[in-house]
Order: C-alpha cells, then structure tokens, then sequence
C-alpha cells in the first residue's frame, strides 16, 4: 500500500524550495576620495611635464626653464588640443 504522507508517492505538485539571492554590495567611493586622486593625479603630471621641460627645452632651443603652475597650465593647454 502506498504511503500518502511520503512525498515520493504524493500526488501533489512538489513546490521547489526558496532560494535566496546573494547580492555584493558594492561600497560607492566617497566624493572626497575621487577629488583627493583628482588633484594628487594633477600635481604628478604637473612635476612632470616641468621635469621632461626644464630638462629637455632649454637645451635644445635656449627657452627659459618654466615653474610648476606653468606647467600646469601647458599640461590643460595640451589635454584640450589634443582631443
């Protein structure tokens, strides 16, 4: 005879088992972050290009060396022509 409370032999649709979705979650960074890399990526490329000019330019075409907020500004000079 068969055995109505054992689900092998139930007529009943067997109803899959829950499952459950595991999402990472990912920390957004803060805008502090992103400004801080901003401008220390700013003051890198800035020493920089007054390195590669003040090695490079004086010796080869006589120019006067440039400080670092020149060579800020020739680095956003650049960046806009050159896109």
């Amino acid at each position: 005879m068969q055995d109505i409370d054992n689900p092998v032999y139930s007529t009943q649709a067997v109803k899959p088992k829950k499952t459950v979705k595991f999402e990472m979650q990912v920390k957004k960074p803060d805008i502090f972050v992103i400004l801080f890399s901003i401008i220390i990526a700013f003051i890198i490329v800035g020493f920089i290009v007054q390195l590669s000019w003040n090695e490079s330019m004086p010796h080869i075409f006589g120019v006067r060396p440039i400080d670092f907020w020149t060579a800020i500004c020739l680095f956003i000079l650049t960046s806009m022509l050159f896109k």
